[in-house]
């Protein structure tokens, strides 16, 4: 198969199973300049299924850089009126969003991880209620990401640059399916069965998880009427979303007052443009009591005091060691194919779509005294390996492995 076909075929998946564009949508591109070829076939295609406005908004992270290092402090201590008035009218207007950005995993190490840090805080407190939107899928959504060559040189550091880019780009394809002629089948059946996974945990009523790994023991309290999921949820109208491609997780959002222990995460993580490694957790009734890293500790302290809700969890999720991602032995940096390569966490807003009814209707008070997290932030670090098991206990005291060496048991 020739790569434009395959790169047809993956625009069709972000498409049609992805935002799953309907007739007369409106969608914003969040594009990379690097992925700006992608964007624009996107954005065709996009017309081509019956949307009405596609917008790109373009990002360049080195400019954002040269911003960072140059523009007075007091530029990052508040959201422009009009940037908050733009995504007040993607609410107003059912704006639809597909965010394709891949920067270099390190652009930013060069910058002040505290001015980083204020600017997070910031934008995430300015903008919190459309990413709230977002969270319930009341905007439709979707992230994937097209190869660019500052990332392909962090992933393979001995292939010459077009090497390096043409095999990252192998690598999507890959990841995503659409490599082979049957993609779509692929996907319909691979759907299918995390569905099935996700429906016999639901069902199971599992009341708490207990990890045991190599630097992991703990547990994790669920929320009474929680829900797991997987691939495919709702958006406005009943229509089906697909919000991460790729994607092997199942997921659900945890108690978050009921976990304790210590967790070793297994894979370096990405935040803010820099690289945060041997990351390690410590848990008491909930909260993070403590913590460390090799590399980038700081700003993870700058991450955990955005809000009370960063300091808990919002999300667990389910992934083997024997997903196409996993095989491929390759870190990625980048959250969204290493979350998809191990089971993984998630420090801060829990997941409306994971608690039975969603939260509609409940107050602040409600949310909290069944233990849904709330926060302007969302960070997955990952904790899988083929040394890691799960034990499922049920509300009458009986335990089931879940996982065994990183696979579903």
């Amino acid at each position: 198969m020739e790569f434009t076909e395959k790169l047809e075929n993956y625009a069709e998946i972000i498409l049609k199973k992805g935002i799953n564009v309907q007739e007369n949508e409106k969608i914003e591109i969040r594009s990379s300049i690097d992925d700006a070829e992608f964007a624009r076939l996107l954005m065709k295609k996009a017309f081509d299924l019956g949307a009405e406005n596609v917008y790109i908004k373009w990002i360049d992270f080195y400019s954002d850089k040269i911003k960072f290092n140059n523009a007075p402090k007091k530029v990052f201590e508040s959201v422009p009126d009009w940037e908050i008035k733009r995504y007040k009218e993607y609410i107003e207007e059912g704006w639809s969003v597909i965010s394709l950005s891949a920067p270099d995993p390190e652009v930013f190490k060069d910058v002040d991880s505290k001015l980083l840090g204020q600017w997070s805080k910031v934008k995430s407190k300015a903008l919190e209620f459309f990413q709230k939107k977002l969270s319930s899928f009341d905007n439709k959504w979707t992230i994937a990401l097209a190869a660019s060559k500052p990332w392909a040189k962090k992933i393979f550091p001995k292939l010459n640059e077009e090497d390096a880019y043409n095999k990252l780009w192998d690598y999507i394809f890959k990841c995503t399916r659409v490599d082979k002629e049957n993609y779509q089948e692929l996907w319909n059946n691979h759907v299918s069965n995390l569905k099935n996974k996700y429906n016999y945990l639901t069902d199971k009523g599992f009341v708490k998880f207990i990890y045991e790994g190599p630097g992991t023991n703990f547990e994790i309290g669920m929320i009474e009427k929680g829900k797991w999921f997987g691939a495919v949820t709702k958006g406005p109208n009943n229509v089906d979303v697909m919000p991460n491609i790729p994607t092997e997780e199942i997921c659900t959002s945890p108690n978050k007052y009921m976990t304790n222990g210590r967790v070793q995460a297994t894979m370096p993580l990405v935040y803010n443009g820099n690289v945060i490694e041997d990351l390690w957790f410590e848990f008491k009734d909930g909260k993070v009591i403590d913590f460390g890293a090799s590399k980038g500790g700081d700003l993870m302290e700058t991450f955990l005091d955005t809000d009370e809700g960063a300091k808990y969890l919002g999300e667990v999720a389910l992934v083997p060691v024997n997903t196409p991602i996993y095989q491929l032995d390759t870190l990625f940096f980048n959250t969204l194919y290493d979350e998809n390569a191990s089971c993984h966490l998630a420090l801060g807003d829990a997941l409306p779509m994971c608690l039975e009814g969603g939260t509609s209707g409940l107050s602040e008070e409600e949310k909290d005294s069944i233990g849904f997290n709330e926060s302007t932030v969302h960070l997955d670090f990952m904790i899988g390996s083929e040394y890691l098991n799960i034990i499922g206990v049920l509300p009458n005291g009986d335990k089931e492995y879940i996982f065994k060496n990183g696979k579903w048991a």
